[in-house]
């Protein structure tokens, strides 16, 4: 509970190091605009676009035990003009 709640690691790779049993149940995936807040908190340059996904951690039950927003940092070697995913290109 006390890493959880510190928040300095993902949530989903906190369980998996504790041996936490949970599915992950990805419900939409989205493609976003950085803003002031998100290219801070990411350290990015410029306003990238970024994609994520709305995601449902599950206990062994399918009990929900979290509703989480992953927004993913760009791929490394980003290529002017493109997100880095591909397909992405402007």
């Amino acid at each position: 509970r006390k890493l959880i709640l510190q928040g300095l690691t993902p949530l989903g790779r906190t369980l998996n190091e504790s041996g936490f049993g949970y599915t992950s149940w990805p419900e939409a995936f989205l493609k976003i605009q950085a803003d002031d807040f998100i290219r801070r908190a990411l350290k990015l340059p410029g306003q990238p676009e970024l994609f994520g996904r709305r995601n449902t951690l599950r206990n062994q039950r399918g009990d929900p035990l979290a509703e989480i927003v992953e927004i993913l940092r760009p791929a490394t070697g980003q290529s002017a003009g493109g997100s880095g995913y591909p397909g992405s290109a402007r």
